[in-house]
């Protein structure tokens, strides 16, 4: 094999190497987009998730995450934490528009949906604490 042909060999093999790197197939993102990270489906049995408005979905490594929602007085607000590691609990903490705790879980294990109805229309504040790590998906209906 001369130097030519051994560094077309190379460069092919790297590509493929990166190519395999880049992430799933297309046949493994099909599937998972109807399963969270526990295996499970994101459409529950009442198909809340099919109806609602989800407005924030993401990972919260050891510590926080916050994000903002705007509402309207008589929606729903509602948070699915799932806990990514067995040993782990998580919180949600809401604040309303005056920056007043409405709503406060803690201890939450595995998979949990906490919900509150607005009072006032304005900008909620929605806090999701972990001291692992824990997924989450905010709604609102």
């Amino acid at each position: 094999m001369n130097r030519r042909q051994y560094l077309a060999a190379t460069g092919v093999v790297l590509a493929t190497i990166l190519t395999g790197c880049s992430g799933s197939t297309d046949a493994e993102e099909e599937s998972n987009s109807s399963t969270n990270a526990g295996g499970e489906s994101d459409n529950s049995p009442d198909g809340k998730e099919e109806s609602a408005n989800l407005i924030e979905s993401g990972e919260v490594g050891t510590g926080s995450d916050d994000h903002f929602v705007e509402v309207e007085s008589g929606d729903t607000i509602r948070v699915v934490v799932t806990n990514e590691d067995d040993r782990g609990s998580s919180g949600v903490d809401i604040l309303n528009p005056d920056n007043e705790e409405v709503l406060q879980e803690r201890d939450i294990k595995n998979k949990k949906t906490v919900t509150y109805e607005a009072e006032t229309t304005g900008e909620f504040q929605i806090i999701i604490k972990t001291g692992w790590t824990a997924s989450y998906d905010t709604y609102v209906e």
